[in-house]
């Protein structure tokens, strides 16, 4: 039987957010669609002005082109505090369009960022 090796083909889309602040118990929304692929590696960062909590984040679909979300989320997952003040964390989603929700529930503020996507858009068999 032949071996078949398989290789992402690999696209990247530019940063959701570039950089919003969020202050101590508030969050804010910002809404994207991803499509032409199978699924992005979405990197969330942020940097902390003090000893803080997580900072949440929230992906909520849409099956209807954006006209209205989900209430529930597909993700949530968190970005950690850590003592150096800046942490970043990486989500795999299917692509789609979704609205994301940066809750900040800790009593600083923070800055955060939704970087460069990796996306992938097929797999080639050798």
């Amino acid at each position: 039987m032949a071996t078949v090796v398989s290789t992402p083909v690999l696209a990247y889309a530019a940063s959701i957010i570039t950089g919003q602040g969020v202050k101590y118990s508030t969050s804010f929304t910002s809404t994207f669609n991803l499509t032409g692929a199978w699924e992005a590696q979405i990197p969330v960062w942020c940097k902390f002005s003090a000893a803080s909590a997580d900072v949440q984040v929230k992906f909520y679909p849409s099956n209807d082109g954006g006209v209205t979300f989900d209430t529930s989320p597909l993700i949530t997952f968190a970005v950690p505090f850590v003592s150096a003040g800046q942490s970043t964390a990486s989500v795999r989603i299917p692509t789609g369009m979704y609205a994301v929700e940066i809750f900040n529930g800790a009593h600083q503020s923070a800055s955060v960022q939704i970087l460069t996507q990796q996306i992938t858009t097929a797999v080639n068999n050798i």
